[in-house]
């Protein structure tokens, strides 16, 4: 069985849900497991072919970040396929950060940002970098603020061969925070 059997057997078991929308570069969707009838949030990227991308280095700043502390949430299954790259989350109600600040009061709002500040502070002291940190990728769950792995999984390296200098990311910052990280 090739990859791409194993990519196709692996997406078939999912029956989509509901489209969650896009986490650049990731798409999100809430799945159901047609094995065990679980719920799980699929998160899935097609990554140029031509793009260098180890599994074995994903897993690991996987491990690395879900496992410092609990501002990061942890990936159940990943794997790279055939040009994409999907992982797995449980099934959680996410709540994205616009619409979660918009529904608490300042002070919580305030209190909410210092502590993910603070939490984000001591990620960086370990040596770790969210280097694709966005909006789209703080969520809300069970009404705290935390951070989806589509902030942490991509290489600098990696997130510039995706993007144009027309995109969001300019590559040359990107490459030199690339270098500064390292």
């Amino acid at each position: 069985m090739g990859s791409k059997d194993i990519n196709k057997n692996f997406l078939s078991r999912y029956t989509t849900n509901r489209v969650l929308g896009d986490y650049p570069p990731w798409k999100g969707y809430l799945v159901t497991d047609s094995l065990s009838d679980k719920r799980f949030i699929l998160f899935s990227l097609t990554a140029p072919v031509a793009t260098p991308i180890a599994i074995e280095d994903l897993k690991m700043r996987s491990y690395l970040f879900s496992h410092r502390g609990e501002l990061a949430i942890p990936i159940l299954h990943l794997e790279r396929s055939d040009g994409e790259v999907n992982f797995l989350i449980q099934e959680k109600e996410i709540v994205p950060l616009s619409k979660a600040l918009s529904m608490l009061s300042q002070k919580r709002v305030r209190n909410e940002l210092s502590s993910l500040v603070a939490k984000f502070l001591h990620y960086l002291e370990e040596g770790l970098l969210f280097n694709n940190l966005s909006p789209e990728s703080i969520v809300s769950i069970d009404g705290k603020l935390e951070i989806l792995p589509t902030a942490y999984l991509l290489p600098f390296e990696f997130l510039d061969s995706l993007y144009t200098e027309s995109s969001i990311i300019d590559s040359e910052v990107a490459h030199t925070m690339g270098r500064l990280a390292a």
